[in-house]
């Protein structure tokens, strides 16, 4: 988990205490973290993110860019670490830091400081606990190996026997990391901790009975003494933090400043918890900040409300400000200006259409009027193509004769078809409607049936006549007549065989016309071949030439010809006139729409501008926050989330500044506080605090509350009240109630957590005195007025009251009220009276207070700086006693100012709190506040004893602390980790260092070995028998640099990272919460309220484990193991030993919500999933719900833990599971919902077994039977369940039957493909159910996939790479991170559409390509730049292409980003087309030749991006591209006006 960002804030002042910095060569590698959770504090073990990524960076430079970037493949190969592990007394670790001349002696003396008691309250320099690492200088010869230390430095009692169990708990977790980090581990003692240490003897039995008497802890329920009324008084706990002395600083006298009592930190009054308020002045200021980020719609909303005045800049374009008037809800600001700008909008769009489609229309008639003149230019126009093909006539022939009769004026145009030509250009379909409707037509055929006929007669004549050189005269004269249509042909030809021989016709043909042929068995008998009619026309002139006699036929034919061209030409004319008349129209339509368009868009450009006026105007407030707008766009075509550029200035009052800390008990003070009330507590201070500002005039008069707090604040106009959560904090704009201020108003306040009840008791300036009664709800969230508000003058008839202090008797609606005189009378809230009994104080108090169990009532007495005394009157015998029991408190109790009555544990632990300003701490006194009655406690029976027993060792932890980890953690895991290679690793080893070189180390630690193997019966594969344990003394310490393992330094930093747990999600208000880097962040919650699921999957971090699954082992398959089950059945401690994992985990409840770990194996990473217990108090039936979905969701295998006795109804243990099958659809997610659950009964004997899997088959079968298709099992398992019943523990089957899951795991089919793959479902799972989006997880996935390509396409065009940056990664496969093949440059383009931006880019692109005409030919430089990127958009298009291949094609997101990639790559490509062509528009040679060049004159060199362009060539370029990119900008926003010119040009040739 990365270190949390508050650990910088101004609430951590701590870390400029923090002596690391002034340590040579230490670097913090895990870091101590408190956090508040539902059930309390939480200690986590942290990366610490920053120190990590310098030492990474120390041993190999830019190694390290951030916690989810590590290069670990370069770590490998290019560095190694030799490590040595060092632990023990800090005074022997400060003397080897001097040794080695990391410390100097001032540092050594802080290190040797004794700490305060929590680091929290750190208020001199100190070194936090944890694991850090040392490199020292490095040895003066190269032969020497360089050896670093991984130090575990101890908190201040670590090393006693009887340490706390929190801190017990630290070395148990950090001496876990230390040993699995380091194989030669150094153990230095001091002397003192040396002299205390109880070796037992070789021959020295041991008695297990003894053992087994220690592991038995009696309990008793005992009867306490029967207790009269009695106080007694002892001193109780004392609290340092750093945030009291920078409260109580002083604090310069300007006017309107506080007074300085104001500064003393206040007590927020728990009754069962305890918290603190502190104050610091804030000088008033004038502040500016940038600001660009990306806001969901309801957060972009919001975030608006947050100004008093917001100026929108002119650059805000007009989609911007259309984004702010939807999104941004401006329209609010002005609603009289919107509804004006609505109506406006919707007129002028009523009257563009109407004058639109007038316009159109008008043109269309004007357009069909001069058909006839258009008709008879394309006739001219297709005559002379005819004549082009039938060379042998002229236009004049086959033009009809009407179309001769328009007149020109040969003085104005020389073109007889200008209107066609004008309609062709000026329509851009006229021109290809003409030629699409003549390219089908063919001109060659004379469809003419008499002009065929002829045709065929003419050319069998001629052929025949060839043939027949024997005829008379006579004889061709009549076959050439008979070519005529009005003969006989036929009859010619039987009359011409008559005349001759059949037999000299045969002898002459080999053949005889048939007597029946027809005219076409004449052409086949003669072989007439076929010739188109272009070419027959043609051959006429010279037939008539060579034979006269056929010109008859031959201008027949001609005649026939013109007849067949003119009919030809009349339909080919129509069909094209209406086609241009069509495409006329066509283009009218496209125009008039576009003009509508243009103009409904300008009328709204105006609306828009008026009504940007009027709310700019509206805008500018006179609050103090100014938010300046400069732009604002979508985040992209996938996201509804839009990116804001701002900037936010403010000027702020001088304001106090209130930090609520939330104090907290340690799990010890919890435990021993059950056991012993007696016991003192050390309440812990947070790291952090819950802040807020309140004006000057503001002050604090009650803070109240535990988890949620009432704070009550004078005003100079209200009495304001507010709830809110001590962890989230709220704003000071809206209380939950506000009682208007009365000048000379007094009131007192008393407040009962209990029965939630807030009473003011207020004395008005007119006399009357009138309680007011509120309620808060449970979650003390809300509060409403109950009843009226009651007078209470009829009680006080000798004059008005006047009040000091009320409060409730705790848990009852009984008022204590204290007046100025001294008297204290007890108001009955629900019979209206008081108590007929009442007292007299002799002064007036300064604290008034219930015990937190309501047994009495507590008043602090005593002069101002004087000691201080305790009155105490009991409830039950209130009045009976006048003078109460007076206490004198200790003269430790010293406050001088601030009081609260609170408890610890149990309410009748009460203690009373005090701030003593003097030293800047708080003080208190133990009340132990007896009453009439017997009381009865459960506790053990002999607790001297027992603690006596425990503590018969002090300072044997220092060797022990190695059984401790053994016990808590595997020695061999059934999965084991198998990050680090064996390659350089050395036997593992322990010295132990002292004063004396005791020989009593190696056998101590022999003993403790073998009784741990005996006890324990853990499988440890030999290996702590293998150790090897040597002793020294300081001066001889062995050199081992040569036998100290060497690790591949990506190999140890992986192994480190995967040591690390982290908390990835809670569950809280019935909702599924996901962390950011393992924290808990209330901002970032806050930002994601309403947010889509792509921007929850963009804000979820695993911290380092994002690197371990997106590069050093992203393509490894993953199995998911997960454990299940009511609290305190040893869930983190299976998986621990099935897994290799270090889930914290104890005897108490441990664990909320879901921490996650990884185990690296040869072939695959085991993901382990920890969860919080099922059926919690803590945790309602909905919250449960989520958490057992979110693990059968992912889970490859699910151990669900259980205690079980026979009489339980199976089923409710499984009633999360039942409740959770409506939520998710399996079918729906193919990759959910596949893993066996295997439902483990702990602790069971042999004989018990059968019985025990009978009962839940019976169970299970119920279940079945009832549920159906619906049943958990089907749903949520695949079908998939085992029931195991598990063996005690401490036996060796307990451990065997681990290897036997781990084989059911290992036969679990693998649904999450790659380590990459199963980060994406993870990540879209858990923003899922943080959006309650219930569909299918495969469209999320595809939706999130596309997104991400989206947002990197831009960028992925332009440079190639996956963003803009200079360090931006190269494009990847983003399922296995695998680089995508290409020949692609690092040539820069620009696909935006900013033509100053675009110019600079494509400059600089020329200049880099080295384009000048004295080295080459401009052509050369054009056509390079279209292959780079052409060569571009295929790498990105094979890159998209690549990212899509796991997704199902079908899908509408994909296509759209396909659309999206085209349209870029066209923009690119066309960007490209105007610098082609700006290029070839000059003429290199002229360039290189004219020494006079234009240009030249006055030339100044432009710097693009560090180049200087110096060539007058390439200034001549970059000045075409820029008149061409305005040119081209100009024609695209002007294309309308431009058709609407052209239809006027069109009416002007009509007219003409």
């Amino acid at each position: 988990m990365a270190s949390n960002p508050r650990r910088n804030g101004a609430g951590l002042g701590p870390d400029r205490l923090d002596l690391m910095s002034r340590i040579k060569g230490l670097f913090r590698l895990l870091d101590l973290y408190s956090e508040f959770a539902s059930g309390g504090p939480v200690d986590k073990i942290i990366i610490s993110q920053q120190s990590l990524g310098r030492f990474i960076n120390s041993v190999l430079p830019g190694a390290y860019t951030n916690v989810a970037k590590i290069d670990f493949a370069r770590l490998d190969r290019e560095a190694s670490l030799r490590l040595v592990g060092i632990y023990g007394s800090k005074s022997e670790i400060v003397l080897f830091l001097h040794s080695l001349g990391s410390i100097d002696d001032e540092v050594a003396a802080l290190l040797l400081t004794e700490d305060d008691v929590d680091v929290n309250t750190c208020t001199r320099p100190s070194l936090r606990s944890g694991i850090y690492i040392l490199s020292p200088a490095p040895p003066d010869s190269s032969s020497i190996p360089f050896v670093r230390y991984v130090i575990y430095w101890p908190e201040e009692n670590t090393w006693n026997d009887d340490a706390t169990g929190s801190v017990r708990e630290n070395r148990v977790m950090f001496m876990r990391y230390l040993t699995c980090l380091t194989d030669q581990i150094r153990s230095l003692i001091s002397r003192e901790h040396e002299e205390k240490l109880v070796f037992k003897d070789e021959d020295e039995d041991e008695d297990e009975d003894e053992d087994e008497d220690d592991r038995r802890i009696r309990f008793v329920v005992a009867k306490t003494t029967e207790e009269q009324e009695a106080v007694d008084v002892k001193a109780g706990f004392t609290v340092t933090h750093h945030a009291f002395r920078s409260s109580t600083a002083s604090v310069s006298t300007l006017r309107g400043s506080p007074r300085q009592e104001t500064f003393v930190p206040k007590f927020v009054d728990g009754e069962a918890a305890q918290a603190v308020a502190t104050t610091r002045f804030v000088p008033g200021a004038d502040d500016t900040r940038n600001l660009e980020e990306s806001f969901s719609g309801y957060r972009f909303e919001s975030e608006l409300r947050n100004y008093g005045s917001v100026v929108i800049s002119p650059s805000v374009d007009a989609t911007g400000f259309n984004i702010l008037l939807e999104n941004g809800n401006l329209k609010a600001r002005d609603r009289a200006a919107y509804e004006t700008y609505r109506i406006t909008i919707e007129k002028e769009k009523q009257r563009c259409e109407k004058e639109g489609k007038e316009a159109l229309e008008q043109s269309k008639a004007e357009i069909r009027a001069h058909r006839p003149r258009l008709l008879d230019q394309v006739s001219k126009y297709l005559a002379s193509l005819i004549c082009d093909t039938y060379i042998t006539f002229a236009p004049g022939d086959i033009v009809p004769p009407g179309a001769q009769q328009e007149k020109t004026d040969p003085s104005l145009t020389s073109d007889p078809l200008e209107y066609f030509h004008n309609v062709c250009a000026t329509y851009k379909g006229a021109d290809r409607a003409c030629q699409d409707t003549l390219k089908d037509i063919n001109l060659t055929s004379i469809n003419v049936p008499e002009f065929t006929k002829l045709k065929r007669r003419f050319r069998i004549v001629r052929k025949a006549l060839g043939n027949l050189d024997y005829l008379s005269e006579a004889q061709r004269s009549d076959l050439i007549k008979a070519v005529s249509l009005d003969s006989d042909f036929l009859a010619a030809w039987r009359k011409l065989e008559t005349g001759l021989s059949r037999l000299f016709l045969y002898a002459r043909f080999q053949s005889l016309p048939d007597k029946d042929t027809d005219e076409k068995g004449l052409e086949e008998y003669w072989k007439v071949t076929e010739l188109h009619d272009v070419e027959f026309l043609r051959s006429l002139q010279d037939v008539v030439v060579a034979e006269p006699r056929y010109a008859d036929s031959v201008e027949k034919l001609r005649e026939l010809a013109v007849s067949g061209l003119r009919q030809m030409l009349e339909a080919l004319a129509g069909k094209v006139t209406e086609n241009l008349i069509s495409a006329q129209e066509t283009e009218l339509n496209n125009t008039a729409k576009a003009l509508i368009t243009a103009d409904i868009e300008r009328a709204e450009q105006e609306a828009t501008s008026i009504l940007r006026k009027a709310i700019v105007t509206r805008l500018r407030g006179e609050g103090k926050r100014v938010l300046t707008i400069y732009d604002v766009k979508p985040k992209s075509a996938w996201n509804s989330d839009f990116v804001l550029k701002a900037s936010c200035s403010w000027h702020s009052e001088p304001s106090l500044e209130i930090s609520v800390w939330a104090m907290d008990l340690s799990e010890d003070d919890i435990r021993w506080l059950k056991g012993n009330p007696s016991h003192v507590p050390t309440p812990r201070m947070p790291r952090s605090a819950t802040k807020f500002n309140l004006p000057l005039k503001w002050r604090i008069r009650l803070i109240v509350g535990q988890k949620n707090a009432l704070l009550i604040v004078d005003c100079p106009d209200k009495i304001r009240l507010w709830l809110f959560s001590l962890r989230n904090g709220f704003s000071i704009d809206h209380p939950v109630c506000s009682i208007p201020n009365i000048a000379g108003r007094q009131y007192v306040v008393a407040v009962d957590e209990q029965t939630r009840l807030v009473a003011l008791v207020m004395t008005e300036p007119s006399g009357n005195v009138i309680l007011q009664e509120y309620l808060m709800d449970e979650k003390f969230s809300t509060m409403r007025s109950r009843g009226s508000p009651l007078s209470l003058n009829s009680w006080y008839t000798n004059g008005v009251p006047e009040f000091t202090h009320a409060s409730f008797f705790s848990g009852t609606e009984e008022l204590c009220l204290v007046e100025v005189t001294g008297r204290v009378r007890v108001l009955m809230i629900p019979s209206r009276s008081f108590r007929h009994v009442l007292i007299h104080l002799h002064s007036t108090p300064h604290y008034v207070k219930s015990s937190p169990d309501g047994t009495a009532l507590v008043i602090v007495e005593g002069s101002s700086t004087g000691t201080k005394s305790i009155r105490v009157f009991h409830r039950a015998s209130f009045g009976s006693n006048e003078d109460g029991i007076v206490k004198e408190l200790p003269e430790s109790f010293n406050p001088t100012s601030n009081f609260s009555v609170t408890s610890t544990g149990e309410r009748q632990n009460v203690f009373l709190m005090g701030f003593d300003v003097q030293r800047q701490r708080i003080i208190s006194a133990a009340l132990e506040i007896s009453r009439n009655e017997k009381e009865y406690q459960f506790r053990t029976r002999d607790e001297t004893r027992n603690i006596a027993n425990e503590t018969r060792t002090i300072h044997n932890s220092l060797i022990d602390c190695f059984s401790e980890v053994w016990e808590r953690f595997p020695v061999a895991a059934a999965i084991q980790r198998q990050t680090l290679s064996g390659d350089g690793r050395r036997k593992a080893s322990v010295t132990f260092v002292s004063s004396s070189a005791s020989q009593s180390f190696e056998p101590y630690f022999r003993r403790m070995v073998q009784d741990f193997e005996r006890l324990s019966r853990k499988p440890t594969e030999q290996r702590l028998a293998r150790i090897l344990v040597t002793s020294s003394s300081f001066d001889k310490v062995p050199n081992i640099a040569t036998s100290t393992s060497r690790y591949k330094a990506g190999e140890w930093i992986a192994e480190l990272l995967c040591l690390i747990p982290i908390h990835i999600a809670v569950t809280a208000e019935n909702r599924f919460v996901p962390l950011k880097d393992g924290v808990l962040d209330a901002t970032l919650e806050r930002e994601l309220l309403g947010a889509d699921v792509s921007t929850i999957i963009g804000a979820i971090s695993l911290g380092w484990y994002e690197s371990i699954f997106t590069s050093y082992m992203a393509t490894k398959p993953v199995k998911v193991v997960s454990s299940m089950g009511e609290q305190s059945v040893g869930k983190s401690y299976s998986l621990n030993h099935m897994v290799d994992s270090s889930f914290a985990g104890s005897a108490v409840r441990t664990t909320e919500g879901v921490w996650l770990s990884v185990c690296p194996t040869k072939d695959c990473l085991v993901v382990a999933l920890d969860f919080e217990g099922v059926h919690s108090i803590e945790r309602t039936p909905q919250e449960d719900m989520l958490l057992v979905l979110f693990n059968t969701a992912l889970s490859n295998l699910v151990i669900f833990r259980n205690n079980f006795t026979l009489s339980r109804d199976v089923a409710n243990m499984f009633t999360s599971l039942q409740a959770s099958t409506h939520l998710f659809d399996p079918a729906a997610n193919p990759k959910l919902f596949k893993g066996l659950l295997a439902i483990v009964i702990k602790d069971v004997v042999g004989g018990d077994q059968k019985d025990i899997v009978k009962e839940f088959f019976a169970k299970f079968s119920q279940i079945v039977s009832k549920e159906q298709t619906t049943n958990f099992i089907s749903v949520l398992h695949d079908g998939q369940l085992t029931v195991i019943p598990w063996s005690i523990i401490q036996s060796r089957e307990f451990y065997a039957l681990f290897n036997k899951l781990a084989i059911q795991l290992s036969k679990q089919r693998c649904t999450h493909g790659t380590a990459r793959e199963f980060l994406i479902t993870f990540k879209t799972l858990m923003a899922r159910m943080k959006a309650q989006d219930w569909g299918p997880l495969d469209q999320r996935v595809i939706k999130h996939r596309v997104a991400t390509l989206s947002d990197m396409l831009p960028a992925a065009l332009e440079y190639g790479r996956s963003a803009s940056t200079s360090d931006a990664d190269e494009l990847r496969n983003l399922d296995d991170q695998g680089l995508i093949n290409s020949s692609d440059s690092n040539a820069t383009f620009y696909v935006g559409k900013d033509e100053v931006e675009r110019q600079r880019i494509f400059s600089s692109l020329l200049a880099l390509q080295g384009l000048d005409p004295a080295r080459g030919s401009v052509y050369e430089a054009a056509t390079h730049l279209n292959s780079i990127a052409t060569s571009r958009i295929a790498y990105v298009k094979e890159w998209i292409e690549k990212n899509l291949s796991r997704v199902p094609q079908d899908n509408a997101d994909i296509r759209s980003l396909r659309r999206e990639f085209e349209d870029l790559a066209d923009r690119l490509r066309n960007a490209l087309m105007i610098v082609e062509h700006s290029i070839r528009a000059l003429d290199p040679a002229s360039t290189a030749r004219n020494t006079t060049n234009p240009f030249s004159a006055g030339f100044r060199p432009v710097t693009t991006e560090g180049i200087y362009v110096n060539s007058p060539f390439i200034f001549a370029v970059n000045l075409a591209i820029s008149l061409a990119v305005k040119v081209a900008k100009v024609v695209a926003r002007n294309r309308a006006i431009m058709r609407k010119a052209s239809m006027h040009a069109q009416r002007k040739f009509t007219i003409m």
